[in-house]
Formats: C-alpha cells, structure tokens, sequence
C-alpha cells in the first residue's frame, strides 16, 4: 500500500506525517527551544500569559504540526504551589474548609474560634504547602493539632451538619 503523506510508512505505521517545523520567520517566537523575550521573563503572569497565546496561535497556523512546548520543572513546580496557596486561602477564607474538610465534617478556626481572615489563611496555606510533614505532627500531638495549627494559632474542629432523616408518611 502507498503511504498518504510525504514521509509516512507503509500500511500499519503509526508514526505521525512529516511535520513542518515553523522557522522564525514564519511563525514569529516559535521554534524548538522557545523561550520568552527578556522582557517578559521578569513577571510569571506576563511569560505564562504570552505562551499561552503563542500556543493558540501555534495551533491555529498549523494544527497537525502543533506541539506543545516544553516547560521546565521550576515552571511547573512554581505553578503548582500558587495554585494550592490561592485555593487553601480561598476556601479557608470564605467557608473555612475545603472540599475535602467538607466531606470530612472539618473546619479551620482562627484565634478564639473565629473564621480565618484572609492574610492568616494566606500564610497557613503558605505553610501548608511549604512543610506538608507538619500536617502528619498530629498523630503525635495529644491535642490532635498539626505544626501549622501550633505556630500560627489555629485549630481543625469538627463541624458536621447531618442532614436530618426522613420519616415515613404516616397515615
């Protein structure tokens, strides 16, 4: 059997078509090794932000010929850790637990059993994501309280709601 595309095997191959690799001058910014301007590489937001649109662009020029590009593990890593932080001080902020508290029956507490505020649940989150063992510091602690409970003066309490049952219809 004659193969389809320049470059391809014959029948049963499962290797993709030759692919035309964009050159600076025709897709501008793109090509193996990409990186952002100087620029841009000073601001996070700004870099992750242009590669984004670089990628779409990419792959509205020439989508059988689209890869991503390659990100490193510091990128990857950073990304990670400010996603975790904003959704730990977003939950604690507004509803004192996450989701996983909430199927747990559990809710985070300030100082004298108030909601956390916004900057005190920034910072547990920091350290939350910063020293993930001190959560394990409660199966020692014989007031079941995690290293980040003790050093910033929160507590875990339980919180459940039962939802009430219902009875049968009597006649």
């Amino acid at each position: 059997m004659r193969p389809r595309w320049p470059g391809a095997r014959a029948a049963g191959c499962r290797r993709s078509p030759a692919r035309r690799v964009p050159t600076r001058d025709s897709a501008p910014g793109w090509s193996r090794g990409w990186s952002p301007p100087p620029s841009t590489r000073s601001s996070s937001a700004a870099s992750c932000s242009a590669a984004t649109s670089a990628c779409r662009a990419a792959l509205l020029i020439d989508p059988r010929g689209f890869q991503f590009p390659q990100v490193g593990v510091v990128f990857s890593l950073f990304w990670a850790f400010c996603v975790a932080v904003v959704y730990l001080t977003v939950s604690w902020t507004l509803s004192g637990r996450t989701y996983g508290y909430l199927v747990m029956g559990l809710r985070v507490l300030g100082r004298g059993g108030r909601p956390l505020r916004l900057v005190g649940a920034a910072i547990r989150a920091v350290f939350v994501v910063v020293v993930p063992i001190g959560i394990a510091w409660v199966l020692v602690s014989r007031d079941n309280r995690s290293l980040q409970d003790i050093v910033l003066g929160t507590r875990v309490v339980y919180d459940w709601q039962p939802r009430g049952a219902e009875s049968p219809a009597q006649d």
